[in-house]
């Protein structure tokens, strides 16, 4: 019997879902006018309005972890993580149909349909903007606090 591999997404906010593929080292696509870094990753058709909420979750793509559970012929299991932060960018959500086999001179191709969604990671100056932008919003709070006669 040959190993059995399951993948699985696990959001920010610990929520995980069972993956069909995923393409998570190997993807830089021109974004938004820049190179990105990008995340792509199946799911079954039945996952699409939950996928969805927890992509368009504020925060739930700043920390993405990508498992991989093998269960080997002797019933040892390897289990392996990979973190990917500051995929904010949610550039395709959607139903695509994916070719599962190209198919020969006597057989046509099969495919399947899978919800599918990429994401593109932020750029380092658009990581150090946003953390700037943050702290100077945290730093108007604590004046319009003082002018008010209170202290934070």
């Amino acid at each position: 019997m040959p190993d059995t591999i399951k993948n699985q997404i696990i959001f920010k906010n610990g929520h995980a879902y069972d993956l069909l593929a995923i393409t998570d080292d190997s993807i830089t696509r021109r974004i938004q006018g820049q190179d990105r870094k990008c995340i792509d990753a199946q799911f079954a058709l039945d996952q699409f309005d939950v996928v969805k909420a927890e992509a368009y979750l504020a925060g739930n793509l700043d920390t993405l972890t990508i498992s991989r559970d093998v269960t080997h012929d002797d019933g040892t299991i390897t289990h392996t993580e990979w973190v990917h932060t500051n995929f904010n960018i949610v550039q395709h959500i959607g139903i695509d149909s994916v070719p599962l086999f190209g198919g020969d001179d006597t057989t046509p191709p099969t495919a399947e349909n899978r919800v599918s969604l990429l994401l593109a990671q932020l750029t380092y100056l658009e990581v150090q903007t946003a953390q700037q932008a943050a702290a100077l919003d945290a730093l108007g709070q604590q004046v319009v606090a003082l002018s008010l006669g209170g202290a934070s």
